[in-house]
Parts: C-alpha cells; sequence; structure tokens
C-alpha cells in the first residue's frame, strides 16, 4: 500500500513540476528542445507555437529542416555555435533570426547545453529557445532615436558653441554631437560660456 501511495506522489509531483514548467516557458515565450544527433531528430516542447508566432512546422524535424527556416545571414553563425562545442566547452547561446512565412522575421535566442560519448563525439543536445523580437526591436528603435538625436544635435545646437570648444577638443570628436556627449568637452565649454 505505501508502495502505491510513494508512487502516486512522486507521479503528482512531476505533474506539477512540469505544469509550472509550462507556464513559466509561455510567459516567457519559450521553449524546451532535445536534438538527437544521430538520428538527426529535433524534438520541440508544444510551446514552440506560441514562441515562434506560427504553427506550419511540425513538433519534430531534422536539424536541416530548422536550418533552412534561419534568415540566410545568420546560418553560419548557428552552424558555427554548434561545430566549436567540445566535451570541455559544451554550451553555448545565439541569437539569430527565422524567416516566418507570414510576416517579418523572428528574433530568437538558444540557450544548450551538449553531450558528448568517451571519444568527444557530440551525441544529443538540449536546450531552450526564447522569442526576442519584441527586445530586438526595441533595440533597433533605441538605436534609430539615438540617431536621430544626434543628427538633430549636430544640425542645430552644437554648430554655434562648437567655436568655444578648442581645437584638441574637436579633433578628438568624431561629430559635434559626440563632443556634447564628452562630458569633459562639455564641462569646459560651459566654463567658457560662462566667461563670455
Amino acid at each position: 500500500m505505501e508502495d502505491i501511495t510513494e508512487r502516486k506522489r512522486s507521479e503528482e509531483a512531476l505533474r506539477e513540476s512540469e505544469e509550472r514548467f509550462r507556464l513559466a516557458a509561455q510567459a516567457a515565450k519559450m521553449y524546451a528542445y532535445e536534438w538527437d544527433v544521430p538520428t538527426d531528430k529535433v524534438m520541440r516542447s508544444e510551446e514552440y507555437v506560441n514562441v515562434l508566432d506560427y504553427n506550419y512546422q511540425e513538433k519534430e524535424l531534422t536539424r536541416q529542416q530548422i536550418l533552412a527556416t534561419i534568415h540566410p545571414d545568420d546560418r553560419a553563425l548557428f552552424i558555427g555555435s554548434v561545430d566549436q562545442l567540445t566535451p570541455q566547452n559544451s554550451t553555448s547561446q545565439n541569437s539569430y533570426r527565422v524567416l516566418d512565412p507570414d510576416g517579418p522575421v523572428v528574433w530568437l535566442e538558444k540557450s544548450a547545453r551538449a553531450f558528448f560519448d568517451e571519444q568527444g563525439k557530440l551525441l544529443r543536445m538540449i536546450g531552450i529557445v526564447a522569442n526576442i523580437t519584441e527586445r530586438k526591436r526595441a533595440e533597433q528603435a533605441q538605436r534609430e532615436s539615438e540617431d536621430k538625436l544626434r543628427l538633430l544635435l549636430d544640425s542645430t545646437l552644437v554648430r554655434p558653441f562648437m567655436g568655444l570648444i578648442s581645437n584638441t577638443d574637436a579633433r578628438s570628436a568624431t561629430s559635434p554631437a559626440s563632443a556634447l556627449w564628452d562630458m569633459s568637452a562639455l564641462t569646459k565649454c560651459s566654463a567658457r560660456i560662462c566667461m563670455i
């Protein structure tokens, strides 16, 4: 009687643990995967549909099928991240884009651990993949905003004050806006303005 009770407790604890992982993966837009290298089969957890925002792919694929979905500019990095793994360096993390057949590219970040046999031959990889598209869009928007600000500063606010910065300061600045970003140059400039 005790053996059955203990087994039921263990099964319930496992179900609860799997449910917690599933909910956390959904919230974080992540999925788990396992790649069996000898058979070239990649099994993904069910959350992959939510992570990729499209569901035309099967849950089980080959690595070659996955490579076909990766943006051409990112394929070498994706392949290289696996080729560089060794028994001594068995973890990898990289970001790459996959082509969405119905829309824009989807940015993914893969973190994985490789497992090798006694001869150092790669047997399998287990990892997690996260959708980082929103983060990449936010980074791009920030870069564009900073570029617009630099352009605005270069074309309007900074030019009248550039003569107040010494020749040494002006030579070290790559643009008028970069002189403003340099606090030492800004301090010298404001000190000279105060003296006028």
